[in-house]
């Protein structure tokens, strides 16, 4: 059929556009005009007359196969998860091919507005257009209508391929390697696209997994330059990085990938020798067991969690985060609104299923830009009456990276980080999954930097003329629309230049989003023997001569069909043993057949009944009906202490990967020869002697072979997967064995008789030793040539002489403790240093280590150290250990003692000489069961109030005794002064006990009144961590412990009252604290004046019942007379009754008292009031009010006195404190 593709639309056989009315010609009737109709016929109009200007564009056959891969480019992004193959509205449209369109009826060619497909893009309707979501851009439109137009060629390009091998991919690699300098060797990876490029993937398609893998990789990087992948062939298939460029090095980035990458192929040493020594040559020469990974495999992987957190070393919670990036959001929001940050917030986000707030700090890296999100929007979560205070159910973080583009964050309310949004807070109606995960949705969707917003909460600020809030300082903070689309302006400017710089097109189609849902995609064989190194008809040849290939689920592969991506990768190591070796391990079937009934174990496959009881618990079956068929299901077998002795039976359990025998009886371990996917051993404390049987387990990447007796490693030469090891309490005394080892980064050689380890030196990745604890070993091992060791422990030994240490100056932690060491002056090179312990020594000169001021932390108790001045210049350090030593003089110490705990205990000196400690009273308030990171990173009085109350008003204001903060209540209590538990026994004593052997949090209020303004120090202590505010500002939190003063800092004490409030947590129930000033310090305690409290003999009642609420009052001078209103909620009670108590009627004196007025269906009482009628007054305590209440249904109610005043018999207010009581009714 001859088509002519070179025709321009006209307007004329398309659509009529005419004021008010459209007529796209396949209906004549006139559309009536709405604003919704005259937007549609605008955009109708807008594009056919744009098309029809360049319709002439595409007249040459090469422009036009470009537009049909830019087209089908648009629907592999945007519209496959729907509307391809196997996509979720195929009976719609089906995507399959152009040709499938057309018969179809979807597209027409040369006449887009005939086109359902081209007219659904355009569509007012949202639930009826398409995509899902958000409209394409215009650019993605025309370029699909200029496509139709041109008459809708298929985007199928055939195009030559040179099959390229892997002897030849390897070649390519050795080449470009040794073409780089010894020096730098170890820093090169690879990525491949060879397999890509050897399945027909069109010269497009590569181009544009080159630009996607561009970005992706400085996507991921902490490196302050965009440094693309480099291609090393001609036909650019194969691209070179350097961890350094992207700071992988430091951050151990790739061997996170080598842990998860499934496509690694190890050739095998006899049958493909040329390959294995090429690949064994690679990885000796850059020190690692991956020296390669496919490129689509990394850009579907890399781009989400948990490889994203993993690579970019993102921490566990924001906090964490902002600490890093150098940002104090806290302090950002309280002091810097338009300066530091800026805020704006909608209830239209198109993400967010409810309101959300965006706010911008400044970062050392650009802007740090971060999403509050709402699971509903009433009460607390309402942004528009809560603009300062809001109760967030998530957020999300975009962050600039130092290169200028952007990384992403998730987190929950508490900050911290998930991998998936709650689809009930934040969604992407436009994917085929609406689920927003870290990294991949982000990317996808943040295609030109940061979304533009709208503010809606700034005009309500402004509209509002009585808020509850800060008005001024929220109108600081959510800032005019125009500074904040500046700030978006520069930040996508800044975006911009970094992905122009990657060869990405900014605004255009996503690469790394395109190609993660390509990745998904069904393999065909042409792209499932590219994977394994194959030509096509080579691989289907194999598979319909190998049963097992067909067994694994490739037979589809000869006639057309496909293999599910998830199937190909669990079975890809399988298909590669079948292939390249002898051994062909076929899945056994999933559930239990009774064909297998031969195969049963009675007693015979199994010998040993524990070792069979675990697998039988483990199965879920009995022990009698286990097959072989179901040992091979078993992917896992953990049986510590069970009395095993015979692994019998375990050779069947082909798919072990993981085995826990710690103290068993085993001394054989024979079946475990052919589990080739083992990667995980842990068999301390068996009767091992042989361990042969474990030398072709390749996979092994942690072997426990602790508490045994072994004496020969060699047989393990050969793991060269294998991360760490060990064999402490065995009689080993050689490792030399181990020298072939290129993976191990650590041995545990803890109670062995080895002294030397120099025969190591050669391995390019080992970090760490453990050694020692052993009295009897007196002398260092060699350690000779250890270039590569950050890591050592020698402990509890007898060693006194560490000369052999001297070389080792790339150490970064080192521990001696209990040893017999005098002479230290051999570490004095070692300045990499972070951590050294030499607790239990006779160390009395500590003026080697004065050059260490890396050390970060430093532990040396329990020595003979007179002089410490050699400590004071090491300011990076955190923690300082100096107890048990003989110290006198501290001063040297006392300007690193303001910044940093130090540990002094039991010296002749002491470091700090504080003032009395403050007993009290103080007002204490328990959680139980609160952990460290409530401690840390939660505001627990705001939870537990409903943000009513938060740690900032009680830290500015203070607190009252008997107030209660939601159900709890703040008690009063005096500490003693030298007791571990001095705060525990205040709180037994009130009622409120801390939780036995789990942790706790206690907050403790005190007022002090201050003569004047005094420059002081405060000096702290307690038995875990601690935190301390005055007068609303956090001055210090402590991870320390100590029976008393440990740190001292400078404070300012105002004139008048000072409001201290401490945090304090343990992870037991001995609560300890002792705080209080220097010596010479002046204040007073603020005592508590007149309390006017509601109280009652209970405060839990059944439904139906009735009780007296009394309004009592204590500390009371010359009370003439009393008003107040009383509140309670209506739902849970109804007041019967109001009766005046007798307190100003002493003396036989009448009153005037009124009653008020009862309004139930308000949940008041208004208007009590009560006067003495002589003109004196009353002093002391007593009761002033009884009300009588009907407990009505379930629920908890605060009662509260409201609108109170007292007075005098002088007519003078008089201050009170005021105490509320919550009641349970109980159905």
């Amino acid at each position: 059929m001859q088509r002519n593709i070179g025709a321009a639309p006209t307007l004329e056989n398309s659509t009529t556009c005419k004021r008010g009315v459209y007529y796209p010609e396949s209906d004549g009737e006139p559309m009536a005009e709405t604003p919704q109709h005259q937007q549609l016929m605008n955009k109708f109009c807008h594009y056919a007359i744009i098309l029809a200007l360049i319709g002439f564009g595409f007249g040459t056959a090469d422009a036009q196969q470009n537009l049909a891969q830019q087209a089908y480019a648009i629907f592999q992004q945007n519209c496959l998860n729907c509307h391809g193959p196997h996509g979720a509205f195929t009976e719609q449209i089906v995507i399959d091919s152009a040709s499938g369109l057309v018969n179809s009826g979807a597209v027409v060619p040369g006449n887009p507005f005939g086109s359902e497909l081209y007219t659904r893009l355009l569509e007012a309707d949202e639930l009826k257009r398409m995509p899902l979501g958000g409209q394409l851009s215009d650019d993605a439109i025309l370029t699909i209508g200029s496509w139709i137009q041109a008459g809708a060629l298929s985007w199928e390009v055939q195009h030559d391929v040179n099959f390229i091998s892997t002897d030849d991919m390897l070649t390519t690699l050795q080449d470009h390697l040794n073409g780089l300098d010894t020096f730098d060797r170890p820093f090169a990876r690879y990525f491949t696209m060879t397999h890509l490029y050897n399945a027909g993937e069109d010269p497009e398609a590569l181009a544009a997994y080159q630009v996607a893998l561009s970005k992706l990789v400085n996507s991921l990087s902490w490196g302050f330059q965009i440094i693309n992948p480099q291609p090393i062939d001609a036909t650019e298939t194969i691209f070179y990085i350097d961890l350094r460029d992207y700071e992988w090095d430091t951050r151990e980035a790739w061997t996170q990938i080598e842990a998860v990458y499934p496509y690694l192929i190890d050739f095998d040493e006899r049958t493909q020798a040329n390959l294995h020594s090429k690949l064994a040559s690679l990885r000796q020469e850059m020190a690692c067991e991956v020296p390669f990974v496919y490129a689509d495999w990394f850009l579907a992987t890399a781009s989400l969690p948990p490889l994203y957190h993993d690579i970019l070393a993102l921490p566990e919670t924001e906090q964490e985060l902002e600490r890093e990036l150098g940002i104090d959001v806290a302090r950002n929001l309280q002091s810097a609104p338009g300066i530091r940050v800026w805020r704006a917030g909608t209830n239209d986000s198109g993400v967010s299923n409810h309101n959300r707030v965006v706010e911008r700090h400044t970062s050392r890296y650009g802007a740090y830009w971060k999403s509050h999100d709402f699971a509903s929007s009433v009460g607390a979560k309402n942004i528009f009456t809560h603009p300062l205070s809001f109760d967030r159910d998530g957020g999300e973080v975009i962050f600039n990276l130092p290169n200028g583009l952007q990384a992403y964050y998730i987190s929950d309310a508490l900050g911290n980080r998930i991998d998936v949004a709650p689809t009930d807070i934040v969604s992407n109606p436009g994917a085929s999954d609406p689920a927003v995960r870290n990294g991949i949705s982000c990317i996808g969707c943040h295609t030109e930097g940061m979304k533009a917003f709208e503010d809606g909460v700034r005009s309500d600020i402004e509209q509002t003329t009585n808020p509850a809030y800060d008005k001024d300082h929220a109108l600081r903070l959510y800032v005019e629309k125009a500074e904040m689309d500046e700030w978006v302006s520069k930040d996508t400017q800044r975006y911009r230049d970094a992905l122009e710089a990657t060869g990405g097109v900014f605004g255009g189609i996503e690469p790394v989003h395109r190609f993660y849902e390509a990745f998904q995609d069904a393999l065909d064989a042409e792209h499932a023997a590219a994977a394994v190194g194959l030509e096509t008809e080579a691989f289907r040849q194999r598979i319909s001569q190998e049963s097992s290939l067909q067994n694994l689920g490739l037979t589809g592969l000869l006639s057309g069909g496909n293999v599910k991506r998830d199937v190909w990768t669990d079975n890809f190591e399988a298909v590669v043993a079948c292939l390249y070796g002898d051994e062909c391990l076929t899945p056994g079937p999933i559930e239990d057949d009774d064909r297998n009934t031969d195969n049963r174990i009675s007693g015979g496959l199994i010998p040993d009944s524990n070792l069979r009881a675990v697998i039988a618990e483990r199965l879920g079956k009995a022990p009698a009906s286990i097959t072989e068929d179901d040992l091979a299901r078993l992917t896992e077998l953990a049986a510590d202490e069970k009395g095993i002795r015979d692994l019998t039976g375990l050779e069947h359990a082909l798919r072990l990967e993981r085995i826990e025998f710690r103290h068993n009886a085993i001394s054989d371990l024979s079946p475990l020869t052919g589990l080739v996917r083992l990667n995980n051993i842990k068999l301390r404390g068996n009767r091992i002697t042989d361990v042969s049987p474990l030398a072709k387990l390749v996979n092994v990447d942690w072997l426990g072979l602790e508490e045994n007796a072994i004496t020969d490693l060699s047989p393990l030469k050969g793991l060269v997967k294998l991360n760490g090891i060990g064999i402490s309490d065995n009689p080993v005394s050689d490792v030399s064995a181990l020298a072939s080892l290129i993976s191990l980064e650590g041995i545990d050689a803890r109670r062995a008789p080895i002294s030397d380890f120099s025969a190591l030196a050669t391995l390019p990745r080992l970090q760490w030793i453990e050694f020692g604890d052993d009295k009897s070993i007196s002398q260092l091992p060699s350690l000779t040539g250890l270039k590569t060791l950050r890591r050592l422990e020698i402990n509890n030994s007898s060693i006194s002489d560490i000369s052999g240490l001297a070389e080792l100056t790339q150490l970064i932690s080192l521990q001696l403790n209990n040893n017999s060491i005098e002479d230290v002056s051999s570490l004095a090179k070692l300045t990499r240093l972070e951590s050294l312990e030499l607790n239990s020594n006779v160390i009395s000169d500590v003026s080697a280590l004065a050059g260490l001021t890396n050390l970060e932390h430093l532990h040396l108790s329990h020595n003979v150290i007179l002089d410490v001045s050699a400590l004071a210049g090491l300011t990076n350090l955190e923690h300082l250990s100096l107890n048990d030593n003989a110290i006198s003089d501290f001063s040297p110490l006392e300007e690193l003692a303001e910044k940093i705990v130090i540990r002094v205990r039991s010296n002749p000196g002491a470091l700090v000489q504080g003032g009395p400690k403050i007993t009290g009273p103080w007002l204490w308030m328990l959680f139980p069961d609160a952990q460290f990171e409530d401690f840390r990173n939660r505001d627990l009085l705001a939870d537990a109030s409903g943000r009513e109350v938060t740690e900032l008003q009680v830290a500015t204001n203070g607190a009252t005794a008997g107030q209660s903060v939601g159900d709890k209540v703040w008690v009063s209590g005096k500490v003693g002064s030298a007791n571990w538990q001095n705060i525990s026994q205040v709180l037994r004593a009130s009622g409120t006990p801390p939780t036995e052997d789990k942790q706790n949090v206690v907050y403790g209020s005190i007022t002090l009144n201050s003569p004047r303004e005094q420059q002081t120090k405060m000096f702290a202590g307690s038995g875990a961590n601690h935190k301390v505010w005055l007068n609303g500002e956090l001055l210090k939190e402590s991870h320390g412990w100590s029976e008393d003063y440990q740190e001292f800092f400078p404070v300012t004490l105002k004139q008048g009252e000072n409001v201290l409030l401490v945090s304090i947590h343990n992870w037991n129930h001995r609560l300890n604290g002792h705080f209080g000033f220097a010596p010479d310090t002046q204040y007073t305690l603020v005592r508590p004046g007149p309390k006017f409290s509601l109280s009652a003999e209970k405060t839990r009642f059944e439904v139906g019942s009735t009780f007296t609420v009394q309004v009592k009052v204590e500390n009371v001078t010359d009370l003439a007379g009393w008003q107040t209103d009383i509140v309670f909620d209506p739902a849970v009670m109804r007041a019967r009754k109001v009766t005046e108590g007798d307190f100003l009627k002493q003396d036989d004196e009448e009153t005037f008292f009124k009653v008020g007025e009862i309004k139930n269906v308000l949940g008041k009482i208004i208007g009590v009031q009560a006067v003495r009628r002589s003109e004196d007054g009353i002093s002391g305590q007593g009761t002033l009010l009884s009300v009588r209440f009907l407990a009505r249904a379930a629920g908890k109610t605060r009662l509260a006195l409201r609108s109170f005043y007292a007075g005098s018999n002088t007519g003078e207010a008089i201050s009170a404190s005021l105490f509320d009581i919550i009641v349970d009714v109980t159905a």
